[in-house]
């Protein structure tokens, strides 16, 4: 599937990701979603949204730290191990997992903790609706709003 953006901006509700400050805190067991504990994904591997929109340690994708990425879900992440492509409209930048709680784990300078949910339009009803749940990503400083973004709807590919 791919998350293709609508063409309006919307309101602050409104974003392919929302995210939002808050406290970065460790999850305390390996058998918690990865969304909830990135840093247990494998070796070749990072967390992502497959197809079924679930987070889960898919294999790794070819985009690096701070490079374009698209927003397809599964079966490979379009980003490197550790990193998740943090997309507000139809393409992305590949950016890391963060944990403040855990030593070498919080973000670089000039970026942020932030959790960071991915929501899509139902097609339905048209209500924005959470897909796979929150996780921690680096973001810069000021992207803590989320009314910079677009709203998408996953269509298949």
């Amino acid at each position: 599937m791919r998350i293709t953006p609508l063409a309006t901006p919307l309101a602050t509700a409104a974003a392919l990701f929302v995210v939002t400050a808050g406290a970065c805190s460790s999850p305390t067991s390996a058998s918690r979603p990865c969304n909830e504990n990135p840093f247990n994904c494998g070796a070749g591997t990072t967390c992502w949204l497959d197809a079924s929109k679930s987070y889960a340690c898919l294999p790794v994708g070819a985009a690096k730290k701070g490079e374009a990425c698209s927003a397809t879900l599964g079966p490979q992440a379009p980003c490197g191990e550790g990193l998740i492509c943090f997309a507000t409209g139809a393409t992305g930048v590949c950016t890391p997992y963060c944990d403040n709680a855990i030593p070498g784990r919080a973000c670089a300078g000039g970026e942020s903790c932030l959790a960071a949910q991915f929501l899509e339009r139902d097609a339905k009803t048209g209500q924005l609706v959470s897909v796979g749940g929150r996780i921690s990503i680096c973001a810069a400083s000021g992207s803590g709003s989320a009314d910079a973004g677009v709203v998408a709807d996953a269509k298949a590919d």
